[in-house]
């Protein structure tokens, strides 16, 4: 009786072994299937994209900083993003919920060496005597000129897979929100609006949670719709603020402290809408870290 039980239980545990490997393989393939939409560093250039830009002088470019000569870009040509160093790693859980028929997913993107290729043809020159006194400022015009700030990008996304007719199909899906260096420096956003016959209001606790597809922003293929941003603090800043969206980089206007910008919604599907706030130190100062505030909010298009 023992030993026909023991072959009853092997025999379970072979199938469920068997189910579970097959399911394993179900959602890695859907996750390669939709790579670029999940991995978070998708959006990186990777080649050169117009970009005129001009920066001015500020009264703290004009203050000593133990430099008797301070430089500044004057005017940026382009700037794009090379990565090495890249790695992802999902994590999968099965069994939650409702028996085998959920798996959630966490992925973990990683890039260490995201190399910012930063492109000009001008640049201010401030100088200072030997007291620190403010004695002249310059413009210098060049042929194009270019620097590089290395930084690196680390995040993850959260996603559930329900299990249905012997398929999986994406249940829920998180936001994310990533930064560097620190929450602290990183510009932050108060909240954002996605405008179309209706208003969405998108606060940051939402870059807490995750949410199932009837959750998400929904709208329909070919809609336009027009993004709000309000930063949170030093809103007075000359922040840039992108929308990068199906291979395409945006520039948000800006109206005292809101940034916005109209766009068509033209893929179908799961999107996100990844959202880039940069620090002028960024782009125009050669020696200040490359700070950034990344958020990408999932929709879904129909």
């Amino acid at each position: 009786m023992r030993k026909i039980l023991f072959f009853i239980i092997l025999f379970i545990f072979c199938q469920k072994k068997d189910t579970f490997e097959n399911d394993k393989e179900l959602v890695n393939q859907i996750l390669k299937e939709n790579k670029e939409m999940i991995s978070i560093y998708s959006f990186l250039e990777k080649r050169p994209i117009d970009f005129s830009y001009s920066s001015f002088l500020l009264p703290s470019d004009t203050t000593y900083q133990n430099q008797k000569v301070f430089e500044k870009i004057a005017h940026l040509l382009s700037f794009y993003r090379l990565s090495y160093d890249t790695s992802s790693f999902d994590s999968l859980r099965f069994f939650i919920e409702n028996k085998d028929t959920f798996c959630e997913i966490t992925h973990l993107d990683s890039n260490r060496h995201t190399i910012a290729i930063i492109q000009y043809d001008s640049l201010w020159q401030i100088f200072f005597n030997d007291i620190g006194v403010l004695e002249s400022i310059k413009k210098i015009n060049y042929g194009i000129k270019e620097y590089e700030k290395i930084y690196p990008i680390r995040a993850k996304k959260r996603i559930i897979f329900k299990k249905q007719s012997g398929k999986y199909q994406f249940y829920k899906i998180s936001p994310t929100n990533s930064f560097f260096p620190n929450l602290d420096t990183a510009p932050e956003i108060d909240f954002i609006n996605l405008k179309n016959k209706f208003s969405i209001t998108i606060d940051s606790g939402f870059f807490k949670n995750f949410f199932s597809l009837e959750e998400l922003p929904n709208f329909s293929i070919n809609d336009s719709i027009t993004i709000e941003i309000k930063i949170k603090k030093d809103s007075l800043k000359d922040y840039l603020v992108f929308l990068h969206y199906s291979n395409q980089r945006v520039l948000f206007k800006r109206n005292n402290n809101i940034f916005y910008l109209k766009i068509k919604l033209n893929k179908k599907g799961i999107n996100y809408l990844t959202i880039e706030i940069l620090s002028p130190q960024t782009l125009f100062y050669f020696k200040e870290k490359f700070i950034y505030h990344l958020y990408q909010i999932p929709v879904f298009i129909e």
